[in-house]
């Protein structure tokens, strides 16, 4: 849900008319509407399989078997053993940590130990964007910081299963963060080797 309405929230930021803003905002509403009906009937879909048919003890096994197994909200950890124990005592700060340790790579031919440092680098190319005044500088800023809390959300309010669930979590840093990293370093490529282009053909035009 929350990757669904992430543009609509940043055009929402970006938006300089306040009627457009406003368009936004219903819009927003409605999809989210629409996005949490969905997931109701999912609920309710689901707790007929959890509940052999019984809708109300599938309810009762969604609630205690995977919301109170797998949030980082409960303070239930004593009723549970083995990892599922370690899972939910586990810090947020410990389960986040583990998601950039990555052992895979992040695509094809950019290997997974790269991960830190491509972050770094996008904080400078931000950085730099910004010192320059460069032109979307503040609306990518604004599109990394809204879909590193797409990602991020799951890590906080799912703790406990993506502290367990490290090997599939991983594809939520795919939930725009990742597309959106890599598109400020290959632009960031191109106006380099389009200034240096450019550098080399004034000094030609000098020369002759």
């Amino acid at each position: 849900m929350l990757f669904t309405i992430s543009f609509f929230i940043i055009d929402f930021f970006i938006a300089k008319d306040k009627k457009e803003r406003i368009k936004i905002l219903k819009t927003t509403f409605i999809v989210g509407i629409v996005c949490l009906i969905a997931f109701f009937a999912a609920i309710f879909a689901h707790s007929i399989l959890k509940g052999e048919g019984n809708i109300i003890e599938g309810i009762k096994k969604i609630y205690t078997e995977d919301y109170l197994r797998r949030t980082g909200f409960t303070g239930n950890a004593h009723e549970f053993t083995g990892v599922s124990k370690v899972s939910i005592e586990s810090t947020f700060l410990q389960t986040i940590s583990r998601y950039f340790a990555w052992k895979t790579p992040i695509v094809t031919g950019i290997q997974g130990k790269y991960f830190k440092k491509m972050l770094v680098l996008v904080a400078l190319i931000l950085l730099y964007d910004l010192i320059r005044k460069k032109e979307n500088a503040f609306r990518d800023i604004i599109m990394l910081i809204i879909f590193l809390s797409v990602t991020f959300s799951w890590f906080i309010f799912g703790k406990a299963h993506s502290y367990v669930h490290t090997h599939m979590n991983y594809v939520l840093w795919y939930f725009g963060f990742i597309q959106m990293c890599l598109y400020l370093i290959v632009q960031f490529a191109i106006r380099i080797i389009d200034k240096i282009i450019y550098i080399v053909k004034e000094k030609k035009k000098i020369a002759s």
